[in-house]
């Protein structure tokens, strides 16, 4: 739940992928492909 919220900011500008803590990036990064935004995926 917590991942999508945050690939969700992500992909509207409001986060950076940068921000996202060490222990969610696998997940955030799951969600960001499955949104067809890993051009998003930044570190």
């Amino acid at each position: 739940m917590m991942a999508m919220l945050m690939a969700i900011n992500i992909v509207n500008g409001n986060y950076s992928y940068k921000r996202v803590p060490n222990m969610l990036k696998p997940a955030v990064k799951e969600q960001l492909i499955l949104m067809d935004a890993e051009d998003l995926i930044i570190e």
